[in-house]
């Protein structure tokens, strides 16, 4: 089990200034994938930054990578109006 570090999406599509850590079992992501988190709010979306390098508190778990055409459409603008920021 790795540690991966989140940025929760909000509800108005923001994300969060923060790493959320979450616990997964998904060896393969990469940073600016999207996944689905859950913890104690819920399920949520939330964009993949990186492994962590050592042990951290978790919030919750990573339940899997979203994918699909319409998710990367929406994915490459978020990450479009970051590289503005």
């Amino acid at each position: 089990m790795r540690i991966a570090l989140v940025r929760i999406k909000g509800l108005n599509g923001d994300l969060s200034l923060e790493m959320k850590p979450f616990n997964t079992d998904t060896l393969n992501l990469k940073k600016g994938d999207m996944v689905l988190v859950f913890d104690r709010k819920g399920l949520e979306l939330g964009v993949f930054e990186e492994y962590a390098d050592k042990p951290l508190a978790t919030t919750g778990f990573v339940t899997d990578k979203v994918s699909g055409e319409r998710i990367e459409r929406r994915l490459k603008e978020q990450r479009d109006m970051l590289k503005l920021s």
